[in-house]
């Protein structure tokens, strides 16, 4: 994880409204996942984690990760990016360039 990160995610804690819902594109990849563990950690926040694949989505769900927290997400869709991210207040990308 990149050093910043824990920093970046702390200072987000600070100025959260009460459970700010932060959507993760990435989430099935290593800093995603690493993002989108930690914000489930944190009190306050309501994080979405936005996978590329049905696997990749079932992997999560069965590392532990609440199911209604993890959707499938074409990145190149304006369309699936906006259902996915409905109702979110930020946006971390961790997505890589496959």
């Amino acid at each position: 994880m990149a050093p910043l990160t824990l920093p970046f995610l702390t200072m987000l804690a600070n100025s959260a409204s009460a459970s700010s819902r932060v959507f993760v594109g990435g989430a099935g990849g290593q800093t995603g996942q690493h993002v989108f563990r930690k914000l489930q950690a944190l009190p306050g926040f309501d994080p979405i984690g936005g996978v590329r694949t049905e696997d990749s989505r079932s992997a999560l769900v069965e590392d532990g990760f609440p199911s209604k927290s993890v959707v499938v997400c074409d990145i190149t869709s304006l369309e699936s990016c906006a259902e996915a991210m409905k109702g979110c207040d930020a946006v971390v990308i961790c997505t890589s360039a496959k």
